[in-house]
C-alpha cells in the first residue's frame, strides 16, 4: 500500500454530510505497489543508462537518459521507501533538451543529489534538492568543448558536498572539481583543469574524503601502474604519477583503486602472465610505498590462476585494506564466474589462494559492482541462470555469505542498458534497470533489497481475526504480521506504532445510521491525508476516505494502537460492533496502520474481518437438594440461583449411576427458575441427578451432582414390594457412608461389615424390624471404636427370605 504524505489542516466543513460527500468527489491518487518481485515502474516512456543513489532518507534518487520527444535530456524521480515516487509521474527534466549521456549520480550529502553528464565533447553537472527543485539553473558547464573519450570519464563525491571528475583528452589525463555551490575549484586553463596524467590508456579514482582524488593509471609503453594523488587544493604528488614498481616487466591493464587519505589506498590490476592475473599493492595517503627490501615490498598476486581473469572491482574494508573482485574464466567452458579477495592493510590475502567464488558454477556472470551498506558489504553482478538478472551477495571479512548460496535474485534485466545499484543506507540495496519487453516502450524500473535479501514489505497484514474464546463476547484477537520497516535495521523510516482501525459502516456490518460527535462543527481538527480525512474530537477519531486510495473506502474508527517492539508477530484484543447469535454472524471489519518515526511516512494494511461469539458458559449451580414428597408422590428438587445476566434456562438430568452422562435421552426438566419436580422418582431405584445452567447463546455449565443418600424428607408410609439393598453412598468415603435398604415384611435383620479376608469388621444392624425403608451409617470403625485402614469393604443384609452383599471402598 502506498506511504501517504500528511498535508496542513485544512479548514473546518460546514456539517458532516459535507464531509462525507467532499470526499467521495475526491479523485484519488492511486495505491502505491509496495516493491514487487520485477521492482517498480517508475518512467512509462523510454529510459537509457539508469544511475541510482540513496536520498539519505530511506528512499533513492534515480536519473535516466530520456528519449521522449526528439531530444535526450537527463530526468530524475525520488523515490521513498515503500517504492512510490514523489514528484511528477515519469520524472522531472534536470537538464536542457541538447543530447547527454548520463555519467553519474551522486548523493550531495544534505537531502539531495547531483547528476553530472556529457553531451559528447563537454562534461555537465546538475544538482536538485529533495522536493526536485533545480539549483544550478539548467547545469554547470565543467569543461569546455573538449575531445572526450567517453569510456574514460570518472567521477567520485569530493567528500566535501561537492564532486570530482576525472578524464582524458587528447594526449592528457584531466582532473576538475566542482564544490557543493557548483564553483570550479582547478586550474581551468583550456576548460581542463588539473594534469594528472600523461597519455595513459586506462585509469580508476577514488575519493580521498577531503575534497580531492586519488587516480590509479597504466601506460602502454611503459607497462606500468602509476598512482597521483590530487589534493583539495589542486596540487599533485609528482608529474606523471608516482610509479608502483614491478620486476615482472609483464604487461598490465585494468587498474581499479579503493581507500581514502586517513589509511591510504590498495590499488590492484590485472597483468597479463601466460594469461591475465590479479595484482595488488598498498600506498600510503603520502605516497610511500610498503617498507622493506625490494624484494618483499613488491605488489602481491590476489590470483594467479592459469585461466584468465578480467573486469575488476574494488571495495576498501574500512580498515587499510580492500575487497576486489573480477570474472574468471577457471573451468567455465567459456563462460565466466564472480570471484573475489581480501586483502589486509598489510598486503596479507586473508581468503583462499586464488579467491573463492561469489556467484555460481554454471552461466555467464559479468558486470560486477562492490559497495558498502550500513557498515556492510555487498556484491551485484548480472548474471545469466535467468536470461539476464541482476543477483546479489552480502558477505562478511571472513569470506562468509549471509544471502543465499550462488547469490540473491534482486531483479531481471531485458536489455543492453545495464543496470546500477546503490547501498541504502540500512544494510540493504537499491537496483535500477531498464526493460525493452514491456509493450508501451522501454520503461525504466526500482528495485528495494532488505538487508535479508527480501524485497521489503512496508505496510502490516492482518493474519487472522478470531473470536476470544471463554469470554462473554463484544471482542476478537487481530493477529498481525509486522511491517518489515518494525526493524532496527531501518534506520531512516523505522515504525514506531501500530493503530488499529474498525469500520463503522458498510456491508459486511451496517449499524444504525452512524452520527458523528456533538462537538464536530465545534472542537474537531480535520486534516487532510492525501485523498482522505481524518476527524479528530473529544469522541474518538475517525478517517473518512474515497471509494479507493491509501485505505478502503467506508468510515473508520480509531479503537487502539500498540507500540512497535520489532516484534515477528503482534496480537492485539479488541472491540466488536455485535455478536454472532441465532439471527446471524455479523462480521467486523479492521485495517492495521503502521506509523513511522516521521508522521509523514505510514502504510496500512489490507482489511481483515471476523466476528465475536459469546462462548463463555454460566457458572455451575450450588446447593442442589432432594427432598421426597409423599402427596404428590416424587422428588421435589431445588437449589441457588445463578447471577449471570444471559442465563437462559436450568437442565435437570437423571441417571441411575453417579458416572450417568447427561444428554437429550436423560433430560427430565429446563426450569427457568431454581425448582424442579420430579414425579418418576422412586425410593428403590437409586437415582443421581446432575444440574447445570444454559446462557441464551447455548453455553451450558458444567454439572453439579446429587446422590441417593443427599435425599432428605420423611420414609414413605407403604413398604417396598421388595426387600433391596442400596449401593452405599457416597463411595469411596472417607470417614463414612450411608446404607439404605428395605424389607418388604417384618423380619430379623442382619446388617454387617467385612474386610476382604471375611473376617467380621463391624455389626451395624442386629434386630428385628418392621417393613419399611431404613438408612444406616457406618463411621469407617471396628467393634473396638478403632477407625479402619484403608481398602476394599463387603457389608451384607440378612433377612429370613433375602439375603444380599454389596462392595465399598474405603479411602483414608
Amino acid at each position: 500500500m502506498k506511504a501517504t504524505r500528511l498535508l496542513p489542516v485544512i479548514s473546518l466543513m460546514c456539517t458532516y454530510l459535507a464531509i462525507v460527500s467532499t470526499v467521495i468527489a475526491t479523485t484519488p491518487t492511486p495505491a502505491g505497489a509496495d516493491w514487487l518481485s520485477g521492482g517498480v515502474r517508475v518512467c512509462m516512456d523510454t529510459a537509457r543508462d539508469p544511475q541510482i543513489v540513496s536520498d539519505g532518507g530511506g528512499g533513492a534518487f534515480v536519473a535516466w537518459k530520456d528519449s521522449r520527444g526528439s531530444s535526450s535530456p537527463i530526468y530524475a524521480q525520488r523515490i521513498d521507501g515503500s517504492g512510490n515516487p514523489y514528484w511528477t509521474v515519469n520524472g522531472l527534466q534536470i537538464s536542457d533538451t541538447d543530447s547527454y549521456y548520463l555519467l553519474e549520480l551522486l548523493n550531495d550529502g544534505v537531502g539531495g543529489a547531483i547528476a553530472v553528464y556529457s553531451t559528447g565533447s563537454t562534461i555537465w553537472a546538475q544538482r536538485f534538492d529533495s522536493d526536485g527543485n533545480r539549483l544550478w539553473g539548467w547545469g554547470v558547464e565543467v569543461t569546455g568543448s573538449l575531445s572526450l573519450i567517453m569510456e574514460m570519464i570518472k567521477v567520485v563525491p569530493d567528500g566535501l558536498g561537492g564532486f570530482v571528475t576525472v578524464f582524458k583528452d587528447e594526449a592528457n589525463i584531466y582532473a576538475q572539481r566542482v564544490d557543493s555551490n557548483g564553483d570550479l575549484s582547478w586550474d581551468e586553463v583550456s576548460g581542463r583543469g588539473a594534469v594528472v596524467f600523461g597519455d595513459f590508456t586506462n585509469f580508476d579514482i577514488v575519493s580521498d574524503g577531503m575534497g580531492g582524488v586519488f587516480v590509479a593509471g597504466y601506460s602502454d609503453p611503459s607497462l606500468n601502474v602509476f598512482v597521483q594523488r590530487v589534493y583539495a587544493s589542486g596540487a599533485i604528488w609528482q608529474s606523471g604519477g608516482l610509479l608502483i614498481p614491478d620486476w615482472t616487466g609483464n604487461n598490465v591493464s585494468d587498474p581499479v583503486i579503493a581507500g581514502n587519505g586517513y589509511d591510504g589506498v590498495i590499488v590492484a590490476w590485472l597483468e597479463d602472465n601466460y594469461g591475465w592475473d590479479v595484482k595488488a599493492q598498498r600506498i600510503d595517503p603520502a605516497g610511500n610505498l610498503p617498507p622493506g627490501d625490494p624484494g618483499e615490498s613488491m605488489p602481491i598476486y590476489l590470483c594467479e590462476w592459469y585461466e584468465d581473469q578480467h573486469n575488476l572491482a574494488i571495495l576498501s574494508d574500512g580498515s587499510g585494506g580492500a575487497y576486489v573482485a573480477w570474472e574468471d574464466n577457471r573451468d567455465t567452458y567459456g563462460y565466466t564466474q564472480v570471484y573475489a579477495q581480501h586483502v589486509d592493510k598489510y598486503r596479507t590475502t586473508q581468503w583462499a589462494d586464488n579467491g573463492i567464488l561469489f556467484g555460481h558454477d554454471m552461466e555467464h556472470q559479468t558486470d560486477i559492482v562492490l559497495f558498502e551498506s550500513g557498515g556492510e558489504c555487498f556484491a551485484t553482478w548480472l548474471d545469466m541462470r535467468w536470461d539476464e538478472a541482476v543477483v546479489g551477495q552480502k558477505f562478511d571479512a571472513g569470506g562468509s555469505f549471509l544471502w543465499t548460496e550462488g547469490g540473491e535474485y534482486l531483479a531481471e534485466v531485458s536489455t543492453s542498458d545495464g543496470y546500477d545499484s546503490s547501498p541504502d543506507g540500512a544494510g540493504g540495496i537499491f537496483v535500477t534497470m531498464t526493460d525493452d519487453q514491456v509493450p508501451d516502450g522501454q520503461g525504466l524500473y526500482v528495485q528495494s533489497v532488505d538487508y535479508k535479501g527480501d524485497n521489503p514489505v512496508p505496510h502490516p497484514t492482518i493474519s487472522s481475526v478470531t473470536d476470544v474464546p471463554v469470554d462473554q463476547g463484544g471482542a476478537v484477537r487481530l493477529t498481525v504480521d509486522r511491517s518489515d520497516y518494525d526493524d532496527p535495521h531501518q534506520v531512516f523510516v523505522q515504525v514506531a506504532r501500530y493503530d488499529v482501525w474498525q469500520r463503522v459502516d458498510g456491508t459486511l456490518y451496517a449499524p444504525a445510521t452512524f452520527q458523528p460527535p456533538a462537538d464536530v462543527l465545534s472542537e474537531d481538527i480535520i486534516a487532510e491525508v492525501g485523498e482522505n480525512i481524518i476527524i479528530e474530537s473529544s469522541e474518538g477519531r475517525f478517517l473518512l476516505t474515497a471509494p479507493t486510495g491509501a485505505i478502503p473506502a467506508g468510515t473508520w474508527e480509531l479503537v487502539g494502537s500498540f507500540d512497535a517492539a520489532q516484534s515477528d508477530e503482534y496480537i492485539y484484543r479488541t472491540s466488536t460492533l455485535a455478536d454472532s447469535s441465532a439471527t446471524g454472524i455479523p462480521y467486523n471489519v479492521y485495517v492495521v496502520s503502521a506509523h513511522t518515526k516521521d508522521p509523514a511516512f505510514w502504510y496500512i494494511s489490507e482489511p481483515d474481518s471476523g466476528y465475536s461469539v459469546d462462548n463463555l458458559a454460566p457458572a455451575p449451580p450450588l446447593g442442589l437438594a432432594g427432598e421426597q414428597s409423599q402427596s404428590p408422590t416424587g422428588l421435589e428438587l431445588s437449589w441457588d440461583e445463578n447471577l449471570e445476566d444471559d442465563l437462559w434456562y436450568y437442565a435437570v438430568y437423571r441417571g441411575t449411576s453417579e458416572t450417568f452422562i447427561p444428554g437429550s435421552g436423560n433430560l427430565v426438566a429446563t426450569p427457568e427458575g431454581e425448582y424442579c419436580f420430579d414425579s418418576g422418582w422412586d425410593w428403590q431405584q437409586d437415582y443421581w441427578y446432575k444440574l447445570s445452567a444454559v446462557d441464551e447463546n447455548g453455553n451450558e455449565s458444567g454439572y453439579i451432582t446429587m446422590g441417593p443418600g443427599d435425599v432428605t424428607g420423611e420414609d414413605p408410609q407403604t413398604p417396598p414390594l421388595a426387600s433391596y439393598l442400596s449401593q452405599n453412598y457416597p463411595n469411596p468415603f472417607n470417614p463414612s457412608t450411608a446404607i439404605q435398604f428395605g424389607l418388604s415384611h417384618s423380619s430379623r435383620v442382619s446388617l454387617k461389615i467385612y474386610n476382604v479376608s471375611g473376617k467380621l469388621v463391624r455389626v451395624v444392624v442386629e434386630e428385628s424390624r418392621p417393613a419399611g425403608h431404613y438408612n444406616e451409617n457406618w463411621d469407617g470403625k471396628d467393634e473396638s471404636g478403632r477407625a479402619v485402614a484403608s481398602g476394599v469393604y463387603f457389608y451384607r443384609l440378612s433377612t429370613t427370605a433375602f439375603t444380599e452383599n454389596r462392595k465399598m471402598i474405603l479411602l483414608r
